[in-house]
């Protein structure tokens, strides 16, 4: 009898510890699978995606930059042009032949014309007795003060050609009030015949 409580009493044992040893273990395991709590974090990193850009932009401002000068400007200390390869004015010469065509304030078609046709002829056939000094023409308004005293001296009073033969310095002044019968209008090459005629005639030193 004693002999079967003793194991009796060891199979208690054994049972308790069994039952001890399942209920830790069962502790553990429902403390494992427990679900972590993951703190929420707070991101400090700035965003990979690049900022958005303004709607408005800058203008650009274009970099000015000095104008180089010749060695003749920088010279002269200023910014005017040098006139070293200026083209120089003709001399005056004491024979010569001065065409001078006058005008008023209040023109015509004729004497548009006038100006037009005989300017053209005179650069067209007559440039290098111009380069030469040997021709001079103007054209003046006879109603502007700075031209009275030249048109004083030639009596011009309206629309005229004047053709002066200078000789020695003393005038012989010719009025070729003939243009207004040579039809500049409805005839301008006739016209340019005769001016370039009479020019030449006088360039020629014959009347």
């Amino acid at each position: 009898m004693m002999s079967i409580k003793l194991k009796s009493f060891k199979y208690l044992l054994l049972l308790t510890g069994i039952i001890a040893l399942t209920g830790c273990s069962a502790a553990t395991s429902s403390t494992q699978q427990q679900p972590v709590e993951t703190p929420v974090q707070t991101s400090t990193k700035q965003s990979a995606q690049p900022p958005a850009q303004s709607s408005t932009l800058t203008a650009i401002q274009p970099s000015i930059q000095p104008v180089a000068q010749t060695p003749a400007q920088q010279n002269s200390g200023s910014g005017s042009i040098s006139t070293a390869n200026a083209v120089t004015s003709p001399p005056v010469l004491s024979n010569r032949i001065d065409v001078v065509y006058f005008h008023a304030n209040l023109r015509c078609v004729t004497c548009l014309c006038f100006e037009k046709e005989v300017t053209n002829n005179i650069k067209t056939c007559f440039q290098d007795a111009l380069n030469s000094g040997n021709l001079t023409y103007r054209v003046l308004n006879i109603q502007e003060p700075k031209n009275a005293g030249i048109a004083k001296k030639y009596g011009a009073i309206g629309s005229q050609l004047f053709i002066n033969t200078v000789t020695n310095d003393f005038d012989n002044i010719e009025d070729i009030q003939d243009i207004w019968s040579w039809n500049c209008v409805d005839n301008p090459a006739g016209f340019d015949m005769k001016v370039k005629n009479i020019v030449e005639l006088r360039l020629k030193g014959q009347r």
